[in-house]
């Protein structure tokens, strides 16, 4: 019996889409697979041949599978173990060092985390918006009588459902999903229950992590543990020997390093979950477009799961105008946590949630989807070729699926109009970054920039390392051209070439 014979009945194109994506996310089907003939699959399924041909072309142009000669279709996606397998157990090589650039005034911590969540495309399509007016227009007065509260939000929790097995690969019970107005109240409902059940509750965080995140556990008396974020995601061999309530991690997409969590931290992080009773916070809104070649999926295949509250966001969907955040929720967290989002989030818009559910459970949804990974591939490939020119062996955290990726470079590599404005330390974000070692790690927020700007930066890189300004640097004192701050072993050493390349 081969793979595919595993497929579910099926009736839909839609159904035969999601089946397929939900072999490829669980391995049963793999790299280098061939999919059945679209004359077989019509038959073994009685569904048309256009139905099938469309079917493959969405999967197709969503990266999951690639057409080759004669019409046959090859499996691209890749076995979680295969994937993680490949991934290099070298540790840090560019250490992080305390951002001093402007002495005079404090980085804006807030505004840059937004900057690198912002996606400048994300915006629902254009002609959806107008067909669905059109029809709400049409009949308002019975669209009115028909859609109550408890129906719009059914219908949106079913949507969300389709939605996050299609781009996270993940199933999930519609029943548990709670509908938030946005990340920050989310984790704020998730903040304040801990805060319900103990004086002083404890969580770990990541170093670096999120600003809106320390803030919000830091004014409500949170005890921290800091926790190294490396190349493998989130340190948990280094975890404290004690019970924490809570751990607040981003394992797909590190924000801001863009590092993805190993499996064995991966496992390590769920046995420790258990084993000291704490709840895992894993926020998945970095990684929309978790599928096709690189698929990093979240911490389970399948929720609820009772040690885990699972936070995913819009917004890299809709941009901020139309924004909702989603939890999936532990069954015995499902009460407390929706009593305590009454007193402290806004009601959600009926109107948005009316629209993002049409979206979501549209046509316009898998084009869209298509549309917009093509784009991040295309900007993310020219901004990683850009780097490579002027550091041929730069150390890249981070894949095209996200707004952001950060890269180790030495620091006279980057031209002064870069550093700050475009291009941020990852240091800025960190509470005990580590000496220094002649590279250093910047962000890219890929996202919220266009084609154009992208080509720009990489003109300015060409420009600012040429040999002539190459040769003019290092003319220069140390203390002219390096801006950044020095550690104590670097104190008295010889400038580096800007010319050696960057190890890995």
């Amino acid at each position: 019996m081969s793979a595919i014979d595993n497929i579910q009945e099926v009736n839909s194109k839609d159904m035969l889409i999601e089946n397929i994506i939900r072999m490829i996310f669980s391995g049963i089907l793999s790299n280098g697979d061939f999919m059945p003939s679209i004359r077989n699959m019509s038959e073994r399924y009685h569904l048309s041949r256009n139905t099938v041909l469309v079917a493959y072309k969405e999967l197709e142009s969503l990266g999951f599978i690639e057409g080759r000669e004669r019409s046959c279709y090859v499996v691209l996606g890749e076995l979680k173990g295969t994937r993680e397998a490949r991934a290099q157990a070298a540790e840090e090589t560019a250490a992080m060092r305390k951002a001093e650039e402007n002495p005079v005034s404090t980085p804006d911590l807030i505004s840059i985390a937004k900057k690198l969540m912002t996606d400048s495309n994300a915006t629902l399509s254009r002609h959806f918006i107008r067909k669905w007016f059109t029809n709400f227009n049409a009949s308002k007065d019975k669209f009115q009588q028909r859609n109550e509260d408890a129906k719009v939000d059914r219908d949106l929790k079913k949507n969300l459902t389709r939605y996050i097995k299609i781009v996270r690969g993940t199933r999930v019970v519609p029943e548990n999903i709670m509908i938030m107005p946005g990340q920050q109240e989310a984790l704020a409902v998730i903040a304040h229950y801990g805060k319900s059940l103990k004086k002083r509750p404890s969580i770990i965080l990541g170093d670096p992590t999120s600003p809106w995140v320390l803030q919000l556990f830091t004014s409500l008396g949170y005890e921290i543990f800091w926790v190294r974020v490396g190349k493998e995601g989130l340190d948990v061999a280094s975890f404290p020997d004690t019970r924490v309530d809570f751990i607040y991690t981003t394992p797909s997409n590190n924000f801001p390093s863009g590092a993805k969590m190993s499996t064995e931290n991966r496992k390590l992080l769920l046995e420790w979950s258990r084993h000291h009773n704490s709840l895992i916070i894993e926020n998945d809104a970095c990684f929309m477009l978790g599928f096709g070649r690189e698929i990093i999926p979240p911490l389970s295949e399948i929720y609820p799961v009772p040690n885990i509250i699972y936070l995913y966001n819009l917004a890299e969907l809709t941009g901020n105008a139309a924004s909702l955040s989603v939890l999936l929720l532990p069954p015995a967290l499902r009460s407390p946590l929706r009593q305590l989002s009454l007193l402290l989030a806004s009601e959600n818009n009926q109107l948005n949630r009316q629209i993002l559910s049409g979206m979501l459970g549209s046509s316009h949804l898998m084009k869209y989807l298509a549309n917009t990974l093509r784009l991040r591939q295309i900007k993310f490939e020219l901004a990683v070729a850009g780097l490579k020119k002027v550091c041929p062996q730069v150390d890249i955290w981070g894949l095209m699926h996200s707004g952001y990726f950060s890269f180790a470079t030495k620091e006279r590599a980057l031209p002064d109009e870069l550093k700050n404005k475009v291009l941020f330390p990852l240091a800025l974000f960190c509470q005990n970054p580590e000496p220094g070692s002649g590279l250093r790690r910047y962000i890219y927020p890929v996202g919220s920039l266009s084609v154009s700007e992208i080509e720009h930066i990489n003109q300015l890189l060409l420009t600012h390392n040429s040999p002539a300004n190459r040769k003019q640097r290092k003319a220069l004192p140390q203390q002219a051209t390096d801006t950044g701050p020095k550690s104590a072993s670097g104190a008295g050493q010889a400038p580096e070439s800007d010319s050696s390349p960057v190890p890995n």
